[in-house]
């Protein structure tokens, strides 16, 4: 799994998992991130990488109460 270098604050954070920097308080996807060992020119914003992208992507589902939670019923679903 890729570990990312955070820029927040003029402060470089990490590495971190996928998980962790979506995470960080007040974590927005424009923060530039890098991924572990990609060098000065693989800093991108956050939604740029799929790994964190689907992540914000989940998050921000959450955060609208919009998550699909399975019963132990394979047939029941229900909206949280």
């Amino acid at each position: 799994m890729t570990r990312y270098w955070v820029f927040r604050q003029n402060e470089t954070i990490g590495p971190l998992e996928a998980e962790e920097v979506v995470r960080l308080p007040g974590f927005q996807s424009q923060w530039p991130v890098c991924p572990e060992g990609g060098g000065q020119e693989r800093w991108e914003t956050a939604s740029k990488f799929p790994e964190l992208s689907a992540l914000i992507t989940d998050a921000a589902a959450v955060k609208r109460g919009r998550v699909m939670a399975i019963d132990d019923d394979p047939s029941v679903r229900r909206v949280l």
